[in-house]
């Protein structure tokens, strides 16, 4: 799935079949403008807003504090947009938008949305890092503690609809089994699996202002299998793992690290699984067709400012995978986004 025009009539097929269009302009000008109303909107409460109480304009103004002639603009950019629907003078959310903009549906993406506003701030230093390799460290001391709450609150939004998926497609065999979850501070994947199996002990590693939110992730959706995940703050290069367990995930946390580290990292995660143990990567890879390798190359533009790290080649994990101790490895491709996939090892 690419971002790109959509004709809508056979004409404008035509021409952009021919390239008579300038699609250049559609990627910058169009598309910044249609995504900053709709960050814009998250960031302002205007969905959470008409998700619950369908308002004029002028009712909208006064309840989020806006002048009138803003929320007014903005309105008219989302009724565009498809975001929202206006009648008899009253906005409400559009039906396709509801699904996704609702903050009190099953797979809302409000908050993952509304973090896409600092990451809009943090790729304006594109340029420089591309030019000076200069970064903005995202894991140290960037974020404050509601900035944190953004992210991972965002990032549970993100992995709600993919813990589903990914539910389907790996299996946790046997019971009264230890998963260890690195990085999965919000606590979406160890919770849907700790539903699936009653057995299940997980624990959540990750650094420490992540574990404060994700306890209260957990209490907040998860309270029913709370007894089951324990959480340990650490950073995931200076402190140790522990020992024993029989799963590991490393999920969406490929992509912040060095190259330099990668093996180093994955040989400390064999010290500390079982034999025979799962280690399971979900992450965005380049692979060798470039149309599966489109949601990869252009997400680790935002790891190069935040990190200094990015996508990485899936033929080279595998290689730093066997280095490390692992082996039987298992790609499978997920619905979810462009690229995702699960890649599975066997603790030697």
């Amino acid at each position: 799935m690419r971002v790109g025009m959509i004709p809508e009539n056979i004409l404008e097929w035509i021409l952009s079949k021919f390239n008579f269009l300038p699609f250049p302009v559609a990627d910058t000008f169009i598309a910044m403008f249609q995504a900053r109303a709709v960050l814009a909107g998250a960031r302002l409460g205007v969905f959470d807003h008409l998700a619950k109480t369908p308002s004029s304009s002028e009712e909208l103004a006064i309840a989020l504090s806006c002048q009138h002639k803003g929320i007014k603009t903005l309105l008219e950019a989302l009724e565009c947009s498809r975001y929202v629907t206006e009648k008899n003078g009253k906005y409400a959310l559009s039906r396709q938008a509801k699904k996704w903009m609702d903050p009190d549906m099953p797979f809302s993406m409000n908050r993952f949305i509304d973090f896409n506003n600092d990451n809009w701030d943090w790729i304006s230093q594109l340029e420089s890092s591309v030019k000076t390799g200069a970064i903005i460290d995202l894991h140290d001391n960037l974020l404050d503690s509601e900035g944190w709450r953004r992210y991972l609150f965002g990032l549970h939004d993100l992995s709600r609809m993919a813990a589903k998926e990914i539910l389907f497609r790996f299996k946790i065999k046997g019971s009264g089994k230890r998963l260890l979850d690195i990085g999965g501070g919000h606590g979406a994947y160890a919770a849907a699996f700790c539903r699936n199996d009653a057995t299940l002990k997980a624990t959540l590693f990750d650094l420490p202002p992540a574990i404060e939110v994700g306890k209260e992730v957990i209490e907040k959706y998860y309270s029913d299998v709370s007894g089951q995940i324990d959480f340990v703050s650490g950073s995931l290069l200076k402190e140790d793992l522990g020992s024993g367990y029989d799963v590991v995930f490393l999920f969406n946390v490929l992509h912040h690290i060095n190259n330099s580290e990668i093996e180093a990292v994955f040989k400390k995660i064999h010290g500390a699984m079982n034999p025979g143990g799962t280690f399971v990567i979900l992450d965005q890879f380049k692979q060798t067709s470039r149309k599966d390798s489109y949601g990869a190359a252009l997400t680790q533009l935002l790891f190069l400012v935040t990190s200094n790290a990015g996508s990485n080649r899936l033929d080279d994990v595998k290689s730093h995978l066997k280095n490390s101790g692992f082996s039987a490895f298992s790609f499978k491709g997920l619905k979810v986004g462009p690229g995702t996939a699960l890649l599975t090892a066997t603790r030697q």
